[in-house]
C-alpha cells in the first residue's frame, strides 16, 4: 500500500495551456444586479438559482449568443452557451478576493482538463459596482437531488442509494474526476455530493457487456476553496525536494519558464471544506492535500451507500470537533468509551455502515442521557429506549475490509504523495461482489432522467444540514 509520489499524467490532453491568465473583462452593469431583469455586460439575469455562505448563484441568458465567438487556440473554438450561470460574491465578502481566485482556478480548469470535467468558463466580469464569474449553466440534478429522488419513490424516509448507484458515483464519477484535477496541480477541498452536478445528456458509451450505458455524466463545480499545491521554483514556499513532474500541467504564473515544485507543507492548516465529509487529516490541523480529497470520497461513499455517518447529527449542528473526534474513534485514532479490550481490530470501521437510523437514534440517546446527567438524574439502563439494528452490511467483513484497506492507504500519504486511484476505487466496487446484504432501495432509473426533470425535483439539501433544509433550488450548489 505504498504511496504514489508521480501525479498521474493527463494523455492525450489538447487542452493544456502552458500559462495562463485571463482578463477581466470591465463591462456596464444595467440595474441593480444581480437582480431580475438586470444585465452585467451580455448576460440577463433570469432569477436566483441558489445561495450559499459567500455567494449567491444566478441564472442568465448571453445576449451575444448569435454573434459572439470565444478567444483562444482553435481547438477551443467553440460557441459559448446560451444560457449561464452567474456566481456573485455577498456583499458582506465582495472584498475577498475569493471571487478572483476561482474565476482563474475554472478558466485554467475548463482548458486544462478535458471536456465536460468542470463547466464551461465564460469569464470573469466586473463592472463599477458589480462583479461575477460566468459560467455554463447546468440544468441536470447534483447528487444530493438525486438522493431525494430515491427518498420520495421508496416506502420509507431512508437516504440511502442502491449499492451499485453509490458504487458508479463515487468509483466511477468523483474518483477520475478528482484524479483529473489533481493531476493539474489543484485540490477540490470541498468534496460533497452537491458539487457534482449531471450533465443535461444521459447517453453515454457502451458498456464492457456491449450494451449502451446510459449512466449521467457528472460535472465537478464549486471551486471557492480549491487551491493549488505547487509553486514556482524562486517561490520562497518551494520544496526543493519534491519538484511537480515536468510533464504535467500546472497554475504557473504567466510568462513564468520554470519548473513548479510542491509547496511546503505548513505546520498547521485552517480547517476547510464541510464538517460531513472533510477528512479525518484536515480536523487534525494537516495540510490540504490530493489525499484528503479522495478521503472524502470514501466518507461520500459511506453516506450513500448506508444513509448517514455516525457525526451526521453533530455536522447537522455545526459540531465540528465532535465530528472530528468521532472520525478519530472511526479511525481507530482515539479509543471509544464502548471499545471492548478484545476487539480484533482497533478501529471502528463498521460503524460508518450502520445506517442513518442507528445514527440519529443514538445520538438523540445519548443527548438525553448527557440532559438528565447534567440535572443530576440519571436514567437506569433498562428506562432507555433499545436502538434500531445496524444494517446488515455493517456486519459484512469484507465489506468492512474493504474501507479498512482503503483507508489505511490514505493514512499513510504525505503532502506531496498522491493517492493509488485505483485502489480505492476497486475498494469501492468491492461492495459489488455481493449484494445481498445492501440495502433494498430503488435504483436510480439513469435512461429516464432529461433536464425536465430537474424541474420535478425538490430543493437540495446538504446532509450536514439535513434539518435546515433551503427552500431555494441549487442548480448547481455551490454552498461552502
Amino acid at each position: 500500500m505504498g504511496a504514489n509520489p508521480t501525479p498521474p499524467a493527463m494523455t492525450n490532453n489538447t487542452f493544456a495551456h502552458p500559462t495562463f491568465g485571463r482578463p477581466i473583462h470591465v463591462t456596464e452593469a444595467r440595474g441593480q444586479f444581480p437582480d431580475i431583469g438586470s444585465t452585467l455586460g451580455p448576460y440577463f439575469c433570469l432569477g436566483q438559482l441558489g445561495k450559499g455562505t459567500f455567494s449567491s448563484v444566478h441564472k442568465c441568458v448571453n445576449l451575444d449568443f448569435h454573434v459572439q465567438q470565444p478567444p483562444g487556440e482553435e481547438e477551443n473554438r467553440r460557441r459559448l452557451p446560451r444560457l449561464a450561470a452567474a456566481k456573485v460574491e455577498l456583499r458582506t465578502f465582495q472584498q475577498s478576493g475569493v471571487l478572483e481566485s476561482e474565476a482563474t482556478i475554472l478558466d485554467f480548469l475548463h482548458h486544462s482538463l478535458p471536456p465536460e470535467t468542470v463547466p464551461v468558463y465564460m469569464g470573469h466580469y466586473k463592472s463599477t459596482k458589480y462583479a461575477a464569474i460566468l459560467m455554463e449553466y447546468l440544468p441536470g440534478e447534483d447528487m444530493n437531488q438525486l438522493r431525494e429522488a430515491i427518498i420520495r419513490q421508496g416506502s420509507t424516509p431512508s437516504r440511502r442509494l442502491h449499492v451499485k448507484d453509490a458504487v458508479y458515483l463515487t468509483a466511477d464519477v468523483f474518483i477520475p474526476q478528482l484524479k483529473r484535477m489533481h493531476s493539474t496541480g489543484l485540490v477540490h477541498r470541498d468534496v460533497k455530493p452537491s458539487n457534482a452536478v449531471r450533465m443535461e445528456s444521459t447517453r453515454g458509451s457502451t458498456d464492457s457487456g456491449g450494451e449502451e450505458d446510459h449512466r449521467a455524466k457528472f460535472c465537478l463545480v464549486d471551486f471557492g476553496l480549491s487551491k493549488s499545491v505547487v509553486v514556482p521554483e524562486d517561490s520562497p514556499m518551494a520544496d526543493k525536494d519534491h519538484s511537480w513532474p515536468e510533464e504535467n500541467v500546472w497554475l504557473k504564473p504567466a510568462n513564468f519558464p520554470g519548473k513548479g515544485f510542491y509547496r511546503k507543507e505548513r505546520d498547521k492548516a485552517d480547517f476547510r471544506g464541510s464538517s460531513m465529509y472533510a477528512s479525518l487529516r484536515v480536523h487534525q490541523g494537516r495540510d490540504y492535500c490530493a489525499r484528503d480529497d479522495i478521503w472524502s470520497v470514501l466518507y461520500v461513499f459511506c453516506d450513500l451507500v448506508s444513509g448517514g455517518l455516525p457525526w451526521m447529527s453533530h455536522a447537522a449542528n455545526k459540531e465540528r470537533n465532535e465530528c472530528g473526534f468521532l472520525k478519530e474513534i472511526v479511525q481507530g485514532e482515539r479509543k471509544s468509551e464502548e471499545a471492548s479490550d478484545v476487539n480484533i481490530h482497533e478501529d471502528e470501521m463498521a460503524q460508518l455502515l450502520m445506517g442513518d437510523e442507528y445514527h440519529v437514534a443514538k445520538h438523540r440517546r445519548e443527548q438525553k442521557i448527557k440532559a438528565a446527567a447534567k440535572a443530576n438524574q440519571p436514567i437506569p439502563p433498562n428506562k432507555l429506549s433499545p436502538l434500531p439494528e445496524p444494517l446488515a452490511i455493517a456486519s459484512d467483513e469484507f465489506k468492512v475490509g474493504c474501507l479498512r484497506k482503503a483507508f489505511a492507504h490514505l493514512a499513510t500519504l504525505q503532502f506531496w504523495d498522491m493517492p493509488d486511484y485505483d485502489l480505492v476505487a476497486d475498494c469501492i466496487r468491492g461492495f459489488l461482489k455481493d449484494t445481498s446484504n445492501c440495502p433494498d432501495v430503488n435504483q436510480i432509473q439513469w435512461h429516464e432522467l432529461t433536464s425536465k426533470s430537474s424541474s420535478t425535483f425538490s430543493p437540495s439539501r446538504d446532509p450536514s444540514l439535513s434539518e435546515l433544509q433551503n427552500k431555494k433550488r441549487k442548480i448547481p450548489q455551490w454552498n461552502v
